[in-house]
């Protein structure tokens, strides 16, 4: 497991501090509008996934029993444990298990084709290149974090890579498809996207394949990884309208100038 450095306590506190004044400020009503500005939405949810993200973290890895979150990990633990003794049950974990990791990859697939299938291929990349990009981190933060999974000290779950990568894709898919939306109509899909990684995640707390604390890590990551790439594809989308996009001039054949003509005098 991860050993924490001396200052990350200090990050632990600010991150503490910093969380709920942010959330008030989001819907402070005075404010309120400030919110409107191009990039402000994205940096607010990089920054509350990050501060999310450091305190978990500190629960996890500081190995203190006492501390919020590895009781809660406890608790959840033994709770799944009777949620698994209902075969019903389990097998219900298992089939929403299978969905949400080979047959994920499979509707990520189907997505990327249809988006490039109806002249979307920029978004087809965007998307394909997005929920890869997950993947991989989730992947590598697994190996760098090194905590054990529930079942096995020898194989790593945090952060959880189902987790993740459902609450990717599902959040890049309504982002690509209500980009010029009202952010009052956009919520309640995110929101649906964060109950269904959550309930990825549930099931495989339930096959005892990771902790609680996994799973919330995941969220915490795909809401800053979702930031970043709103964030990518705004200045995308920037460089189009002022005609700069590198893929809009491969190819692009230079204006014919015709001969200057000669007066006869």
């Amino acid at each position: 497991m991860l050993a924490l450095p001396p200052w990350y306590e200090v990050l632990d506190a600010v991150c503490i501090a910093a969380f709920f004044p942010l959330l008030l400020l989001r819907f402070w009503p005075s404010i309120r509008a400030q919110w409107r500005r191009p990039g402000a939405t994205p940096a607010f949810f990089v920054a509350l996934g990050l501060m999310a993200l450091f305190v978990i973290a500190e629960d996890v890895l500081a190995g203190d029993p006492s501390e919020l979150l590895p009781m809660l990990d406890v608790l959840m633990r033994d709770w799944m444990k009777g949620v698994a003794a209902h075969s019903y049950l389990r097998s219900a974990a298992l089939t929403v298990s299978r969905g949400t990791g080979v047959g994920l990859v499979i509707l990520i697939a189907i997505a990327t084709v249809w988006l490039a299938s109806t002249r979307r291929s920029r978004d087809a990349v965007f998307f394909a290149a997005g929920t890869s990009g997950a993947w991989a981190l989730g992947y590598v933060l697994r190996m760098t974090f090194a905590v054990p999974r529930p079942r096995s000290m020898d194989k790593y779950g945090f952060p959880s890579g189902h987790t993740l990568v459902t609450l990717v894709a599902a959040g890049l898919m309504i982002y690509i498809l209500t980009r010029t939306a009202p952010g009052g109509r956009r919520a309640p899909w995110y929101a649906l996207a964060v109950g269904v990684s959550l309930l990825s995640g549930m099931s495989r707390m339930v096959l005892a394949a990771h902790w609680f604390s996994d799973v919330l890590a995941a969220i915490a990551i795909g809401t800053v990884w979702l930031g970043l790439l709103a964030f990518a594809d705004r200045h995308r989308r920037r460089t189009v309208v002022l005609g700069r996009d590198p893929l809009d001039r491969v190819g692009e054949i230079a204006p014919h100038r015709s001969a200057p003509t000669l007066s006869r005098g």
